[in-house]
């Protein structure tokens, strides 16, 4: 039996119907997390979009935590409307692989449709002191920012 590599292989050079085929024999014999992934890619490339949610959704049943499964779902939302949908997935593939490029590429997409941009991650801002005046500033300057999840954490060191 051909392997889903070969599959994806096929995918790529866009021979559809043998990769299908392939990957139908695949999630037939083993209930496998990839081969839906790869049946969603040839449904949304034949712009099959409920297909390839349906495809989605059953790979991230079979590994809900699993970053590509997230994407994949999280993408496909994202194309079909559902922002709120597709920020909860990317934010977690991101979540479980920090340096899942375009899950945040397609994240910051989601966030940028969706026109809200609240702070989503909380930032913390040092400062060491040893009793300067400048610290005031430093205060003052910490407290007029205006983004919403801001701790400032003041070291005093001497």
């Amino acid at each position: 039996m051909p392997s889903l590599v070969h599959a994806y292989t096929l995918i790529q050079k866009g021979d559809l119907s043998k990769a299908e085929a392939i990957c139908r024999s695949a999630v037939a014999a083993t209930a496998d997390p990839t081969g839906y992934r790869l049946l969603a890619e040839i449904s949304r490339l034949r712009e099959d979009l409920p297909a390839a949610l349906e495809h989605a959704r059953r790979a991230l049943d079979l590994a809900p935590n699993q970053p590509d499964s997230l994407f994949c779902y999280g993408t496909l939302l994202l194309q079909s409307g559902d922002l709120d949908g597709a920020i909860e997935h990317l934010d977690r593939a991101v979540e479980r692989r920090l340096r899942f490029d375009k899950a945040q590429d397609a994240l910051c997409v989601a966030l940028e449709r969706r026109a809200k941009y609240e702070g989503r991650f909380p930032v913390s801002v040092i400062t060491a002191t040893t009793g300067n005046p400048k610290l005031r500033r430093a205060i003052e300057s910490v407290q007029a920012q205006t983004y919403p999840r801001v701790e400032h954490v003041i070291v005093i060191d001497g």
